[in-house]
């Protein structure tokens, strides 16, 4: 039997072994020799996995647009319905056969599909104007509206039944989409009639990206299933697209507006102490591609004010990435320290719920 780092993790989270046990533990597989180290995830299975599911995603994006610009809506709301008997059934068949993955991923390809199905009656209804009509309108998007809450509220049910029945973490992703959707139709109108708020978009979407971390937080750790990942994956995203456009709408975004990215420098070095605490590579990818992309940036552009010959830059920039390669190897060795050291900036109440061991 293959006994993986993982495992004993949890062992140790469910209160099966001590801490101490634990460390023993693993020190004495590395010692024999033992293999104690979690299996490789991403592999030729997981990218078949997911690029098969792009590519059906790709090919149903352009039957969106086919969709809104036809009239043939009775052939397309007879497809629609044949897509997700097919995704559904297909979905099932690898759930009961264990594959949980492709089988998580079917069912999202279903929750799409009925999206569809829904989108496709709304027009058939005339709830949905026409896109060819879209000049009648003094406002076409808001004519829409009524459609779009249907949409969205049917496939935040429909995601949310299939969550209950197949608990796959990628489900998340529809659920959380589609309540993003229902608050954006509204709450940005509000907040635009708070004075000097000129990026309600922006606002909004950090806002749900807080609170879809904090849910995904809340439950890190609670469920065998891991529902955390795929909340802080989008969260996290969200987060660093409306957090720049707040800062570059505020600062300025021009090739020497060096507070903005300065503070984008501190907000990518957050995100590196926030992969510290709880262990997710999502904040570690953002904040560390981030961190260097901006230092990078605000190097060049410092001096090219000064105008520095090309060997002074390209020079500035080697030295930054070596110094990358040293911060990694300094953090390897003293990983604990490092992770002790940014524990306590948390306060001691928040502390002890921190997923230690992920």
């Amino acid at each position: 039997m293959f006994i993986s780092k993982s495992m004993l993790e949890k062992a140790y989270t469910q209160g099966i072994i001590s801490k101490e046990q634990l460390k023993n533990l693993i020190a004495f597989f590395e010692k024999e020799n033992i293999k104690a180290e979690t299996p490789q995830k991403f592999n030729i299975e997981t990218v078949l996995y997911y690029g098969g599911s792009i590519i059906a995603l790709g090919a149903m994006i352009y039957y969106m647009y086919d969709l809104v610009n036809s009239s043939t809506y009775g052939i397309i709301l007879t497809l629609s319905l044949i897509y997700s008997l097919i995704f559904y059934f297909s979905a099932e068949f690898m759930w009961k056969k264990n594959y949980k993955t492709p089988a998580g991923l079917l069912y999202l390809l279903f929750i799409v599909s009925v999206a569809y199905v829904v989108t496709v009656i709304t027009k058939m209804t005339g709830l949905y104007p026409k896109f060819s009509q879209a000049h009648l309108y003094k406002d076409f998007y808001e004519a829409s509206k009524p459609a779009l809450y249907v949409i969205s509220a049917l496939t935040f049910f429909t995601g949310y039944i299939v969550l209950k029945k197949r608990p796959a973490s990628i489900l998340t992703l529809p659920v959380a989409g589609a309540l993003y959707n229902i608050g954006y139709m509204c709450i940005p109108d509000m907040l635009r009639q708070i004075p000097h708020v000129t990026s309600a978009g922006a606002v909004y979407g950090l806002v749900f990206s807080i609170a879809l971390l904090a849910a995904a937080y809340k439950t890190d750790r609670k469920y065998s299933v891991d529902y955390a990942k795929w909340l802080y994956i989008t969260g996290c995203l969200l987060l660093y697209i409306s957090f720049s456009e707040l800062v570059f709408d505020i600062y300025g975004a021009g090739r020497h507006d060096y507070l903005s990215r300065f503070v984008m420098l501190l907000f990518n070095f957050l995100l590196l102490i926030v992969s510290v605490l709880i262990r997710r590579n999502i904040f570690l990818l953002s904040g560390g591609i981030g961190f260097f992309a901006y230092l990078v940036e605000l190097e060049i552009s410092y001096l090219s004010e000064l105008k520095a010959d090309s060997f002074v830059k390209i020079t500035c920039v080697i030295i930054t990435g070596l110094l990358a390669v040293f911060a990694g190897i300094v953090y390897k060795n003293h990983f604990e320290k490092i992770e002790t050291a940014a524990e306590k900036l948390v306060p001691a109440k928040f502390r002890k719920n921190l997923p230690k061991y992920r």
